[in-house]
């Protein structure tokens, strides 16, 4: 009689545990109730519906429907002594909006784009790609991709600048049908998988690491840290990581050259509408020697 061995762990299935990834599954179907809100924002919250469901396909909705039923939306209270920073929050618990009446109607937007995406379950908060238990991850692709969605779908500022380029720089390895389809079924474990397929799961721990410590940074220092070395060497890092997914993504097409050429282009021309330019993907320009692409095996080079 032999006994059975435990399959062993992969370093990506110790990944997901450690963080909450899995597959959710998906909302009953539901249709479309307006919420008891001010009549102010009823507006808004109908043409937010109206946009998602010409982008979006309808078994893609059914988390926004089952939120919207009894989502409350309340102005923050501001202390004069004291403001806020924050023009507008989403909380899941509570199932809550808060925005600052002054600017609601361009901040509802992106805080409706986090209920649509977001979903509590077992124990964790998932939202689009940020998952909340003992441990959070995700928060930077979160807000950046958020804020894309929303000057995408709804000609909406971005607030979060750097995050956006990067979601962006993403999405053009993952494709937009699919990162719109991660994003609106918080599903941060089919986006990984997914990019798994294309960059060690290692360098994907990183990416996602670096991304989250720079908008912790980014928020906390006022920006003051910005060409701080630790936070120029992530930055280099995530943008080889990025070039190291879509190299092995796409090293066997016909049009690879020209391909890889347009996308470190595409990397060299990421950069917000800031005067300064301050938010650039990287300040130097990205080298198209970064990569031996001869190996069969493209591997991002001192990633730390």
């Amino acid at each position: 009689m032999f006994l059975k061995q435990k399959a062993k762990a992969s370093d990506k299935d110790k990944y997901f545990a450690r963080y909450g990834l899995k597959p959710i599954p998906k909302r009953e179907k539901e249709d479309f109730v307006m919420p008891s809100i001010n009549e102010e924002f009823v507006p808004i919250v109908e043409d937010f519906v109206k946009v998602m469901k010409e982008n979006f396909e309808e078994e893609d909705l059914q988390n926004l429907y089952h939120n919207l039923k009894k989502l409350k939306i309340k102005y923050i209270k501001e202390n004069l002594k004291s403001p806020t920073r924050d023009e507008g929050s989403y909380s899941a618990s509570k199932n809550t909006i808060y925005v600052k009446k002054s600017v609601f109607e361009d901040v509802l937007y992106h805080e409706l784009l986090h209920m649509a995406s977001t979903r509590i379950y077992k124990g964790f908060a998932y939202e689009g790609f940020y998952v909340a238990n003992n441990s959070y991850i995700g928060r930077s692709l979160n807000e950046g991709y958020t804020d894309l969605l929303c000057e995408r779908l709804f000609n909406k500022k971005v607030t979060y600048s750097y995050e956006s380029l990067v979601a962006l720089a993403l999405e053009e390895i993952i494709g937009e049908k699919n990162m719109k389809k991660y994003y609106i079924n918080y599903n941060l474990y089919g986006l990984i998988n997914e990019l798994s397929n294309y960059c060690d799961i290692k360098n994907i721990e990183y990416f996602i690491s670096y991304t989250d410590l720079l908008t912790t940074r980014y928020i906390s220092r006022k920006h003051v840290e910005y060409k701080n070395k630790l936070i120029i060497g992530m930055r280099e890092n995530i943008v080889k990581i990025l070039i190291e997914s879509f190299v092995n993504k796409n090293k066997d097409k016909e049009s690879f050259l020209y391909d890889y050429r347009e996308y470190l282009l595409f990397l060299n021309c990421l950069v917000s509408d800031k005067e300064d330019n301050s938010y650039r993907l990287l300040d130097k320009m990205i080298d198209e020697n970064m990569f031996d692409l001869s190996n069969s095996d493209v591997k991002v080079k001192s990633i730390k």
